[in-house]
């Protein structure tokens, strides 16, 4: 467990502290990050502190002890994070090759050291991830020539998959499809929920088991509250829920009837234009006490009904979105990590190459880390 013997410092504060408590000043706290090589860090540093100083001192400590530039790893947030810290490391090189005081020897390994940096990896977890599932594309799932698709790329696959999805759906399953109609659901809201859940594919989403609401029940409730309050109703003047209460069809199908039942919650009883206010607060009293005694309940079974409806088809749409992707040999960047964590787990082989081959990890803005990325990492580390 790389947290288990952790220690943790905060530079630029009071104190810092590490293992039994002990505190120690902030120089303490930067000298250790340089001198103790075999120590897990986590480091609490504020805006201009130095943090990416202490990182260039700790990666050319390591250098001189000397551990090889392809046993580090540095992972970074940005792209652009990289590129500048690529440019620190570059400038330090420059900074130390400059000194006088360095033997021949010395200065002979920085400039190996300053030849050979490409070959340690710097940059985000998601070019760390593509580089692993590259090595190990068929234990992926994956094959040796797929292509990792850009954010735009993605994006227009996505939306020609779920198109096609979509199309299947009016085909095989056109009852899913109406009672979405049924509720006024539109089907663009159903795409957000597939998009969501592609992008989090490894959290599950649980639904409970729900059966569709009984709409003529409701229906019967509304038909006794109109009836109750007919001649109150009558005397009032056209606004939204008069020309609701009129609309009203006994004789109309389940589809029509829960629709106007939906109606409810845009309906609004303005009492200042009503003839007799008395009649018209004594209504909306009632009908208040109608919406929130029945037609929230109803409301509330509905909603949990299409919720579950809705995620089984945004599933399935992930489904059918993965089996496009793999037909055209294509990962996007939701691939990339989900992939590389369950490569790690599940093959040993392919942990223990990784784990042989890398040593040191620094991870930039690790607060930032989502929990699938720190699993990729400390399943190496």
């Amino acid at each position: 467990n790389i947290f288990a013997n952790i220690a943790v410092l905060s530079v630029s504060s009071v104190c810092h502290i590490k293992k039994k408590k002990e505190l120690m000043s902030d120089q303490n706290a930067r000298q250790l990050i340089i001198n103790d090589l075999d120590t897990n860090f986590i480091v609490d540093a504020g805006a201009g502190s130095g943090k990416t100083t202490s990182i260039v001192n700790r990666i050319f400590a390591l250098l001189l002890k000397p551990v090889s530039f392809e046993h580090i790893v540095v992972i970074t947030f940005t792209n652009k994070s990289a590129e500048e810290l690529k440019q620190r490391i570059y400038e330090e090189f420059d900074t130390r090759l400059k000194d006088e005081t360095l033997s021949q020897d010395k200065k002979k390994y920085l400039i190996l050291c300053h030849e050979n940096i490409s070959q340690m990896f710097i940059g985000t977890i998601h070019s760390f991830s593509s580089e692993i599932l590259k090595a190990f594309p068929i234990e992926a799932g994956l094959n040796f020539n797929f292509k990792t698709l850009d954010e735009n790329e993605a994006k227009i696959l996505k939306d020609e998959a779920w198109q096609e999805y979509l199309n299947n759906l009016f085909v095989s399953k056109k009852d899913k499809i109406e009672i979405f109609h049924k509720y006024n659901f539109k089907l663009d809201d159903i795409k957000k929920f597939f998009e969501k859940i592609n992008q989090n594919s490894d959290i599950d989403f649980p639904t409970d088991e729900i059966n569709e609401p009984d709409t003529k029940i409701f229906y019967k409730k509304c038909a006794e509250f109109l009836d109750a309050n007919k001649n109150e109703i009558c005397s009032g003047p056209v606004d939204s829920f008069t020309e609701w209460a009129q609309n009203r069809d006994d004789n109309a199908n389940t589809k029509k009837k829960a629709q106007w039942i939906l109606e409810i919650d845009k309906l609004e009883i303005k009492v200042t234009k009503w003839p007799d206010r008395k009649i018209a607060k004594k209504i909306k009293d009632n009908f208040e006490f109608f919406i929130e005694k029945y037609f929230e309940l109803f409301l509330s079974d509905i909603r949990a009904y299409l919720y579950k409806e809705v995620i089984k088809i945004a599933k399935d749409a992930v489904i059918f979105y993965q089996k496009y992707k793999r037909q055209k040999n294509v990962i996007d960047f939701s691939d990339i990590l989900l992939k590389t964590s369950i490569l790690l787990k599940q093959n040993i082989e392919a942990r223990n190459y990784f784990k042989d081959k890398y040593k040191y990890f620094f991870v930039d803005e690790f607060q930032d880390t989502d929990p699938l990325q720190t699993d990729i990492i400390t399943s190496l580390a």
